[in-house]
């Protein structure tokens, strides 16, 4: 069922990174943004949260695709862990996991291009995901250039 957006109309999906995204209403969009520290928690955007977004407990939430945007070219991870650690931090994640090759010093699993900054952004990506009931989403950045993350995924 289409989701009104605004005085816009409706859309029946949505696609980032490659995803399809067909049941808007139950969309949930989580956002975070960093500089100079590095470490964010993720944000549910409606709506809007001022704390970090912790998974329902008894669900799951995957992540399906996320977006970037920077001032620069940047280097990002996608991870979980089990605290809010806040927006643009240096305060470490308690036993974070991260997405694929990720790490707190090796951040190499989505990387922004000096060719996608700016105007160009932003870059889209289709990484699949899971982070467990309770956890709290996140992003840790090495480059100490701004950027805006948005993530994009359902519980159940």
């Amino acid at each position: 069922m289409a989701k009104p957006i605004g005085t816009l109309g409706t859309i029946e999906t949505l696609t980032i990174g490659g995803y399809v995204f067909t049941n808007i209403s139950g969309l949930i969009v989580l956002a975070s943004r960093g500089g100079t520290n590095g470490n964010c928690t993720l944000r549910k955007t409606n709506p809007p949260g001022s704390a970090g977004y912790a998974v329902t407990s008894g669900k799951t939430l995957t992540i399906y695709a996320i977006s970037m945007m920077s001032n620069a070219a940047m280097t990002n991870s996608l991870l979980y862990a089990d605290n809010d650690v806040g927006l643009d931090t240096a305060t470490s994640f308690t036993n974070p996991v991260y997405f694929g090759s990720g790490s707190a010093t090796a951040v190499t699993a989505f990387v922004v291009p000096t060719s996608q900054t700016g105007i160009n952004g932003p870059l889209q990506f289709a990484p699949v995901f899971s982070v467990p009931a309770t956890k709290y989403p996140a992003i840790v950045t090495n480059t100490g250039n701004t950027n805006l993350v948005t993530a994009y995924g359902y519980e159940a």
